[in-house]
């Protein structure tokens, strides 16, 4: 079964992310590497559109959407802090992680941006 499936799935993944990388570029022309302000108007429907492909990515990868029951804890009830290196290729499922059960956004740095392929992503 996997002999069949697996080269399905990592086609479906490449063909996502592929048709993911298209949207998140245009939304992205002319903009400054280090924007002032939020994205708005219509770079937020590509956006969105980036992340609905991300997402199928996701499913098409295996990942599926997570339900949380109850609530999050405030900061007075729970005071933690959690501090990282950013120094893995690991760093790049952040906005994987995002789209599909609603994380936090990744926080990564300044160089990852130019890398050619999956710099536009993060």
């Amino acid at each position: 079964m996997a002999f069949t499936l697996a080269p399905v799935k990592l086609f479906l993944v490449g063909l996502f992310f592929g048709l993911a990388w298209i949207p998140s570029r245009i939304a992205v022309i002319g903009l400054p590497l280090l924007p002032d302000k939020p994205l708005s108007g219509w770079r937020i429907v590509l956006k969105d559109l980036t992340m609905f492909f991300v997402r199928l990515a996701g499913y098409s990868a295996g990942l599926l959407k997570q339900t949380v029951k109850g609530r999050q804890a405030s900061a007075k009830e729970a005071p933690v802090i959690i501090m990282a290196p950013h120094s893995s290729s690991l760093d790049t499922l952040g906005p994987l992680a995002h789209s599909i059960i609603g994380f936090p956004g990744a926080v990564s740095s300044i160089e990852n941006a130019h890398l050619p392929v999956i710099g536009g992503r993060i």
